[in-house]
């Protein structure tokens, strides 16, 4: 694998971002331009917005980070994707002084932009850095679902989309708190291991539970499983497996290669973490994954995938999408595949060790 200190720079991102386009097709090469450039711009325009609402207030920067997550803070937006933000507080007398601006600033940059932005509630609401690094409650008793959701998106998925206060300090800081978790936290971080299967787990159990209490359409998050979360999945476990490799004795530098991984979009994460042998199959993985994205961005393909009853899933007709886009899961899947059994043995038996088994 690459070293992790040439991505330091935008010069060596560009780099690698052209090596990985050499393995994809001109249409995925064309949608992961037209999600990088959109989601680049979106988060321009809200550290725009919410600086100048912030100063207008009276409200110190360096107190507030917003945090991009979801397709935006994948760099997968196209333009039919919503925005999830989630504010983090350096203090707690900075989110009491924050609580009631935060709902103004949501419709504000909702207003602005054109698009649906997070109300803020559960999983997107605003919190305290002391909450997400308690290392004490890490996998214990007073961890619940939402804490775990946060941590991960913010860790993971991020973006930094306004404020002074540094989400690479955040991450820093998340890392440290598993760093310190007496309950597993070995040379390699194992617990972060925990929480990233955990959280793809509950993703995949509970989907089909939300969708009938929130009334939304079980078609579209079926298949966002399928392609969005286990892309993420899997290039975040591909990633530690391949930095452990290459770190076997979880030295700081190892950690800093978490820090810069993280930061990647889980396509660029993917191929950098992979070697040339890999690469073929990481490229037709993320052409699957593009033809996904583009199809997604369309309102009357979103539609027509809302109409769907699960019992039709299966049903042959000119408006039912589903099992041509289930096929081309199960292809992105079959690569994904490929690429485990090519791996060396020592990164395989941590992948099944930490995260599959």
């Amino acid at each position: 694998m690459e070293s992790a200190k040439r991505i330091l720079t935008e010069g060596s991102r560009l780099e690698l971002s052209s090596k990985l386009e050499s393995h994809l097709n001109s249409r995925a090469r064309d949608i992961y331009r037209r999600s990088s450039d959109l989601c680049k711009n979106q988060v321009t325009q809200i550290d725009k917005i919410t600086r100048e609402y912030l100063l207008s207030e009276g409200i110190d920067l360096s107190e507030v980070c917003f945090v991009a997550v979801g397709s935006v803070g994948r760099g997968e937006a196209l333009d039919a994707s919503d925005i999830d933000l989630i504010p983090v507080l350096r203090s707690d007398k900075s989110f009491d002084l924050f609580s009631k601006h935060d709902q103004i600033i949501r419709e504000l940059v909702s207003k602005k932009l054109g698009i649906k932005v997070s109300k803020g509630h559960d999983l997107t609401s605003s919190v305290c850095i002391h909450q997400l690094v308690d290392s004490e409650s890490i996998g214990g008793d007073k961890d619940d679902s939402s804490s775990l959701t946060k941590r991960i998106l913010i860790l993971t998925e991020g973006a930094h989309a306004g404020g002074d206060f540094k989400l690479l300090d955040i991450r820093k800081k998340i890392l440290e708190a598993y760093s310190e978790n007496e309950r597993t936290r070995g040379r390699h971080v194992l617990s972060l291991c925990n929480d990233l299967a955990r959280y793809y787990r509950t993703l995949c159990i509970e989907y089909k539970a939300k969708v009938d209490i929130e009334g939304k359409d079980w078609c579209t998050r079926n298949l966002k499983l399928r392609h969005s979360r286990k892309l993420w999945y899997f290039s975040s476990m591909i990633s530690v497996a391949s930095l452990a490799n290459s770190h076997p004795d979880g030295e700081s530098s190892y950690v800093d290669g978490l820090l810069q991984s993280f930061e990647l979009t889980p396509a660029l994460r993917l191929f950098f973490s992979t070697d040339a042998g890999q690469h073929v199959y990481v490229g037709r993985a993320l052409n699957r994954f593009a033809w996904f994205l583009g199809f997604m961005a369309e309102k009357k393909h979103r539609d027509e995938l809302a109409k769907i009853v699960h019992a039709n899933r299966y049903s042959i007709a000119i408006d039912n999408p589903f099992p041509m886009m289930k096929l081309n899961s199960d292809q992105m899947h079959s690569e994904l595949i490929r690429i485990i059994e090519s791996l060396d043995i020592y990164m395989k038996q941590r992948i099944y060790d930490w995260f599959l088994l």
